[in-house]
């Protein structure tokens, strides 16, 4: 009976290690980060005027802001004041929104 308790309470213990896993893969997902864009230009009706290239990448950005926003995240000091705004009073101010640090 003890080895059989044993391996129950192990097999939860790998479940809920699993499931945070999960969890941090899933929020390392939706942390702001550059997202693939690609603008072909017969898809805008632009192909009759552009001849080359028939499109670029544009990418976009996309994701979550967390709070505290991390250093990596390159927050402006309006983001990290209306992130620490929200985080006290949601209603009155929206989540600091992902943009791009950086245009090529």
């Amino acid at each position: 009976e003890r080895g059989e308790t044993l391996l129950t309470r192990n097999k939860r213990a790998a479940q809920r290690r699993g499931h945070r896993a999960h969890h941090r893969r899933k929020e390392a997902r939706e942390i702001c980060q550059r997202r693939p864009l690609f603008v072909d230009f017969a898809d805008v009706g632009w192909s009759d005027w552009i001849v080359a290239p028939q499109g670029y990448d544009a990418y976009y950005c996309q994701g979550d802001c967390p709070f505290p926003l991390a250093d990596h995240l390159n927050g402006t000091n309006h983001a990290i004041v209306q992130t620490l705004v929200n985080s006290v009073n949601p209603a009155a101010v929206p989540k600091a929104c992902c943009v791009p640090t950086q245009l090529s």
